[in-house]
């Protein structure tokens, strides 16, 4: 027999019961919105400096 009081729980009530859920769901957001810039700065051919120089002039 298991003990683990999480055995058929959701992960996402499981993060809220530990108090981390907003943590994790702010870092998960967070890794998925740099993927998707990496992802159109190499589509696009734009390197780090050129994607900074960029977001500066929009200032």
């Amino acid at each position: 027999m298991n003990d683990n009081p999480h055995i058929g729980e959701s992960f996402e009530s499981f993060l809220r019961d530990e108090g981390i859920h907003e943590e994790v769901t702010a870092t998960a957001i967070k890794r998925t919105l740099v993927m998707q810039i990496e992802q159109e700065m190499a589509a696009n051919n734009i390197s780090k400096s050129e994607m900074a120089r960029r977001m500066k002039g929009n200032t």
